[in-house]
């Protein structure tokens, strides 16, 4: 829940909802997009924001009359993390422009800087974890932007929902992908908070993934009552076996031994 300041308006005090603060904001964007506060990135607020310090050091090394510096935005980056995580972040938009074009920045020695480079920050680095850019537009799932329902309407990819008191949807997709060895989904979807890196989706898709996930489930649910019948069966024999064997040594070894004796 976001953070509230109070109002006054004579005697009385109203609480209003704190404005969103963009600390990338590019004012000649005329369509800034969803907002992503700090306090729904992938992994920490700290690792979030020294990915951007970074761009925002190479950048800095640019000539000042250089296209790609973009000393206003640059200069809104904080040192340290905000205190208000729910109302400080970043537009979509104005993300995607300050992260773009990283091929065209220099390392300081004159040398262009690979975008691959600044998809991870030194800390995650350290920990093995990624602090991964906003995903492109296309369904994660068919990879195409428009897609024709079974009513022939088109359906274009939408943003994944999210929660606070409850698992959210696109939490499940991962761990299922692996189960049914969707190497190429798992992959693409291996260690990402798909909300916060707005991972897009064709409803009916999702729906397909889960109807065949379920079809999954019941399938290995067969074949495990299988294999559990399978076995019943083959300890009966085992058991009727052994009985016989057992049988015929008391009759015609210990008894017919007791019996010449």
């Amino acid at each position: 829940m976001s953070k509230h300041k109070l109002d006054r308006t004579g005697d009385h005090a109203t609480e209003r909802p704190s404005v969103p603060t963009c600390i990338l904001h590019v004012s000649s964007i005329s369509d800034h997009g969803a907002f992503i506060a700090f306090s729904r990135v992938k992994g920490t607020a700290s690792d979030k924001l020294e990915y951007l310090q970074n761009i925002r050091n190479q950048r800095l090394k640019l000539a000042h009359d250089s296209p790609y510096r973009m000393q206003s935005v640059c200069d809104q980056i904080p040192e340290t993390v905000p205190n208000d995580l729910e109302s400080t972040g970043y537009h979509r938009q104005c993300y995607q422009r300050f992260t773009g074009n990283l091929h065209l920045l220099s390392d300081g020695t004159g040398a262009k800087t690979s975008d691959s480079t600044w998809h991870h920050s030194p800390r995650k680095l350290a920990s093995g974890a990624s602090a991964s850019p906003l995903f492109p537009p296309e369904c994660i799932f068919c990879d195409k932007l428009e897609i024709k329902g079974s009513d022939r309407k088109t359906e274009r990819p939408v943003a994944f929902s999210s929660w606070t008191k409850r698992e959210n949807a696109w939490q499940e997709i991962e761990p299922r992908a692996k189960k049914m060895g969707m190497v190429q989904l798992y992959r693409r979807v291996q260690n990402e908070y798909l909300f916060a890196v707005e991972a897009k989706h064709h409803p009916s898709c999702f729906r397909s993934f889960r109807t065949a996930f379920a079809n999954y489930e019941r399938g290995a649910q067969r074949a495990e009552g299988s294999k559990d019948t399978e076995h019943v069966q083959m300890s009966a024999v085992h058991g009727k076996a052994l009985a016989s064997v057992l049988e015929y040594i008391q009759t015609h070894v210990i008894q017919q031994n007791e019996t010449g004796s």
